[in-house]
């Protein structure tokens, strides 16, 4: 094997070792899962998450805006209006587990009290409500933010079941 073709070969190798090692490594990012509808009970509103990762989800961070539109000359232009949590930022959700005798893996996001959510939502059908979060997966500690919208008609009455599930009861 002439010198070149060893050189060729190394660089190849390495090359497609770092490909792999890359797609691997991006796939240890947290796997968080939010509920489709906002669940109203005793004054407040909840947002389920639940962390679908066999890793810890860390450092998360939560968001949640009133989101409306008004007009501008040749467009229309959002406007955000953020909306207090009781806590919106939290070390770490356990792995999934469900065996989990309590549900670690699960967190719901509660509001302080709000009056006039609803009457917001009734005015315009273009309004919702956004809910970012932030997470780092514990492993690779690479971070993901993900995101819901919410409209009226998704704000149920009742509240989260327990564990692996958004049902409302």
């Amino acid at each position: 094997m002439t010198i070149l073709n060893t050189i060729i070969l190394g660089i190849t190798t390495s090359f497609i070792a770092s490909l792999i090692f890359s797609f691997i490594f991006t796939q240890l990012k947290p796997k968080i899962k939010i509920s489709k509808v906002i669940s109203y009970y005793e004054n407040s509103f909840k947002i389920k998450i639940i962390n679908k990762s066999c890793f810890s989800a860390t450092n998360i961070k939560a968001e949640i805006s009133y989101i409306n539109f008004f007009d501008v000359p040749n467009g229309i232009e959002t406007n955000s209006a953020k909306i207090e949590l009781v806590k919106k930022d939290f070390f770490a959700l356990a792995k999934f587990d469900k065996n989990s005798e309590y549900a670690t893996y699960t967190y719901r996001l509660k509001t302080k009290k709000i009056e006039n959510l609803r009457e917001g939502l009734n005015k315009n059908n273009r309004e919702y409500i956004r809910l970012k979060i932030f997470a780092t997966h514990s492993l690779s500690n690479i971070g993901k933010v993900f995101e819901q919208k919410y409209k009226i008609e998704d704000i149920v009455n009742g509240d989260f079941a327990f564990g692996n599930t958004f049902e409302i009861i």
